[in-house]
């Protein structure tokens, strides 16, 4: 029964995802401040990533400055 509750969270996750803004917009202004911040960091990131994504040659301290965490080195 666990399974299925599981996969049925997961059928449901990329609706939610799509349709929250939408509703956080509905709040007003706070709503609409969510949203665009939200909007901004997801084309900041990327922008960040857009060098990675594209398989662009970038020099290794480019690539140093991509890895964030020490663990990732």
């Amino acid at each position: 029964m666990q399974g299925v509750r599981a996969c049925g969270g997961a059928a449901w996750l990329p609706w939610f995802a799509t349709v929250a803004p939408v509703l956080i917009m509905l709040l007003g202004l706070l709503g609409l401040l969510i949203v665009c911040l939200y909007l901004g960091m997801a084309v900041t990131n990327f922008v960040w990533l857009y060098p990675i994504l594209t398989a662009m040659p970038i020099t290794p301290a480019v690539w140093q400055r991509q890895l964030w965490l020490p663990s990732w080195r």
